[in-house]
């Protein structure tokens, strides 16, 4: 299975973009996490468009 999925980064953020219909969903927008690099661990956050969409991430 191939995914086509968007990717940006630097050194101390990164984000990774789910389309919102990634293997043949249809959800109300795409869904994006972000990644942060901190002091003591890194970050990491999801926004996604409803709740199913978050919990299949």
């Amino acid at each position: 299975m191939a995914a086509n999925l968007q990717v940006e980064f630097t050194a101390d953020h990164g984000t990774l973009t789910f389309p919102k219909d990634a293997r043949g969903a249809d959800w109300p927008g795409n869904a994006l996490v972000t990644f942060d690099a901190g002091p003591d661990r890194p970050g990491v956050r999801i926004d996604a468009s409803v709740g199913g969409q978050l919990e299949g991430l």
